[in-house]
């Protein structure tokens, strides 16, 4: 399959909000994704988590840091190891509407030669 684009997902303590994360991504309108979830040595049950993913979705990869090493460091170890055409990066306690994929990758499409990188809005939600 080729893979339009790879999302790195650092995972650290996120275990309550971490189906919602990936659910978020597997249940996208564009299927041709890969999930790459960098454990960086959490200490909950999040690894057990994207392991069970793993064998429910072959999209879904696992890398493990052998001791913890920051947020930034859990971002560059993803992008290496990704193989899409383009890359996007979602924090572990946060998720995607169904169509964001989508539209991210079909405005790079567009727009392939002339930018290098997409910021696009939130909405900020509480636990409460």
């Amino acid at each position: 399959m080729n893979v339009s684009l790879s999302i790195v997902v650092p995972v650290y303590g996120t275990e309550a909000y971490l189906p919602r994360c990936l659910d978020s991504l597997l249940t996208q309108s564009l299927k041709n994704i890969e999930v790459i979830a960098v454990d960086d040595c959490s200490p909950d049950g999040s690894v057990g988590i994207v392991e069970d993913y793993i064998r429910r979705d072959p999209r879904v990869r696992l890398i493990r840091h052998p001791e913890n090493r920051g947020l930034f460091r859990a971002r560059v170890t993803g992008a290496a190891a990704a193989t899409g055409k383009y890359l996007a990066f979602l924090d572990s306690d946060d998720y995607f509407t169904p169509e964001t994929v989508k539209k991210v990758t079909c405005f790079f499409d567009k727009v392939y030669d002339q930018v290098d990188l997409v910021t696009f809005n939130e909405e900020r939600f509480r636990d409460d």
